[in-house]
């Protein structure tokens, strides 16, 4: 953009900002499918389901597990295909 900070400054917010949102809102269907949709016996992301439909009935049990305990399963159907896409 030739230098113009003023620029820089409002697409960087604005990017920042959309990617907020966008992240919010995907996490948010995420979180309403799995607890709404499928059991853990759904291909792929059963584990997810799994998970997720538990911490309903055993709330606290999420915070007495390490962080990555907690999201690894999201690993193989998310984290790999965004890697790839990379």
């Amino acid at each position: 953009n030739g230098g113009n900070i003023p620029l820089t400054a409002a697409q960087t917010l604005a990017t920042l900002s959309t990617s907020w949102v966008l992240a919010d809102l995907g996490s948010g269907i995420l979180h309403w499918s799995v607890d709404n949709y499928g059991n853990g016996r759904t291909p792929i992301v059963g584990g997810i389901i799994a998970a997720f439909q538990g911490h309903h009935t055993a709330q606290w049990t999420i915070t007495e597990r390490a962080f990555c305990n907690n999201v690894y399963k999201l690993c193989i159907p998310f984290g790999i295909p965004t890697v790839a896409l990379i």
